[in-house]
């Protein structure tokens, strides 16, 4: 609350000047005695000093290079060692050198902040003998001055800090969505390629002995163009219903081909074909094919099934796979468990890795549990439990 609080006041100083405007107007509330007590020469001096003050904040977006800087801090320098030493002013002039360091402390990047805040605090200090200050004073005027600095450059760095992890958060937000868009790219290809190997094949092996059925049975037709009429009649509805049979085929293969759904096992299933056609895992799949599944539970089990397929090819040495799901209708939840015949031995220490951290987090951010186990006589089973959606759970 406090930092919204400071941001916000940051932000009308910077975009309505009112904090410049206020600056102004301490400024002036020191300079009283002399503006309005104070000789001709004090008044004018005085004004003069207030005036580049206001200039200082009010063009702050100006001064911008160490040159610019350097003639700001010199120029009021000479301006209040003018007012103090010819026009005898008060220690007012001197302190409103406390509003300089604060610029310096807010506005300048890096350690010419410090550069320039050291000079106007020796210069201060230097001053302070024209006063006749004591040590005390010294010491206390010292304490004081980097207070400021400290103060108002901690407030600049939290500022900074939060506009950096405001910078990051967008570019994590904007990785998590296109990692989640691979993802489901990644399951469209998975599944469509599956799909496209089974109309295939049932387009290469039972659309051709179908085809070739027909070809014998119009062929039978002739034979028995003499013979009885049963069984001409016997041999048309055998061709018709081959016919009809063959285009039913068809139908399905081109429809099978055009669905571009990837949402479900279908989906996860498809996976474990591609790595079983890609490595030398002997992957077994076991689901009911009417399990419905929600695109965000989907992406999430694909990850986690994808990580544990990485880990048993590339660090267990695996050559077989299991992947089974059972659906826990009295809890609305679905369980994956993942098994391989890998190197890991019962009784051995799991040290969970990046990809394992990665399973974790993606299964506690779904509101489920992921266990790691290692298996008889060795081999690791990844056991992960997510919730159904409200609307699945309620229909069972």
């Amino acid at each position: 609350m406090l930092k919204r609080a400071l941001l916000t006041l940051d932000a009308v100083t910077d975009r309505l000047l009112t904090g410049r405007t206020l600056v102004a107007l301490g400024m002036a509330f020191f300079a009283y005695r002399d503006v309005v007590a104070g000789t001709i020469g004090q008044q004018i001096m005085s004004a003069v000093l207030i005036a580049l003050y206001c200039a200082v904040f009010w063009f702050a977006g100006k001064w911008k290079t160490e040159r610019d800087l350097w003639g700001v801090t010199l120029v009021v320098s000479i301006a209040t060692d003018l007012n103090v030493f010819v026009f005898h002013a008060g220690w007012w002039s001197v302190m409103l050198f406390l509003f300089l360091i604060g610029f310096f402390a807010i506005r300048v990047p890096g350690t010419f902040a410090i550069v320039l805040s050291s000079v106007i605090g020796l210069q201060v200090m230097a001053l302070q003998f024209r006063f006749g200050a004591t040590l005390q004073d010294r010491l206390g005027l010292l304490v004081g001055l980097m207070s400021v600095f400290i103060g108002l450059r901690g407030y600049r760095l939290r500022n900074e800090a939060h506009l950096v992890s405001q910078k990051h958060l967008e570019e994590l937000q904007k990785t998590h969505a296109e990692l989640q868009e691979a993802t489901v790219k990644s399951m469209q290809h998975a599944v469509l390629e599956e799909r496209t190997r089974i109309a295939r094949d049932i387009h290469d092996s039972l659309g051709h002995s179908l085809t070739s059925l027909i070809v014998q049975l119009q062929a039978l037709q002739y034979l028995t163009v003499d013979g009885k009429p049963e069984v001409k009649e016997m041999v048309g509805n055998m061709l018709q219903v081959a016919r009809t049979s063959l285009g039913e085929i068809r139908t399905s293969v081109h429809a099978l081909a055009d669905d571009k759904t990837v949402v479900g096992i279908t989906s996860l299933r498809a996976f474990v074909k591609q790595v079983e056609a890609h490595t030398h895992l002997a992957c077994t799949f076991q689901a009911v094919e009417e399990l419905d599944l929600s695109t965000e539970t989907t992406v999430v089990l694909y990850r986690v099934l994808q990580e544990a397929v990485t880990n048993a090819v590339r660090h267990a040495n695996a050559t077989s796979l299991t992947v089974e799901f059972t659906e826990k209708t009295e809890a609305s939840r679905i369980q994956m468990i993942i098994r391989d015949d890998g190197t890991l031995q019962p009784g051995t220490p799991i040290l969970p890795g990046f990809g394992m951290n990665g399973m974790q987090e993606r299964i506690q951010a779904a509101g489920g549990t992921l266990t790691f186990t290692p298996v008889e006589p060795h081999g690791l089973e990844v056991c992960c439990t997510v919730p159904l959606p409200p609307e699945q759970g309620s229909d069972h």
